[in-house]
């Protein structure tokens, strides 16, 4: 078993241990602000109070625009808005902020997603 095995196998052991008496369970989940724009493949991503949904797919086309949302402190959102666009359409990627900047990360574009990107 190579070592990023037994690492895997550690992670889903730890994530998949039965919940404590102490830990609370809310079962269902409740709809809250609709997006602006459909969008599947985008990244998602909560930083301080705020969630952001970037990019991802209209069901057609690729897109460049970012919304976001001020999280409320009982879990419901405000209503969505938009903001800076990114500099290239892309879906299928991944976001990390890192001192109050947000990245976005490789992805694809183009017909059927077959044109893999490799910007940031």
């Amino acid at each position: 078993m190579t070592e990023l095995n037994r690492i895997g196998c550690l992670l889903l052991l730890l994530f998949c241990q039965p919940l404590q008496a102490s830990q609370v369970w809310v079962a269902g989940w409740q709809q809250t602000e609709p997006l602006n724009t459909r969008r599947a493949g985008a990244a998602v991503l909560s930083s301080g109070d705020y969630i952001y949904a970037i990019g991802g797919i209209d069901g057609v086309d690729f897109l460049s625009s970012v919304e976001y949302s001020r999280i409320r402190p009982d879990g419901s959102l405000t209503p969505w808005h938009r903001t800076a666009a990114l500099n290239e359409a892309r879906g299928f990627f991944d976001v990390v902020a890192y001192q109050g900047y947000l990245y976005a990360v490789g992805g694809a574009n183009g017909p059927s997603g077959e044109h893999l990107l490799n910007t940031v």
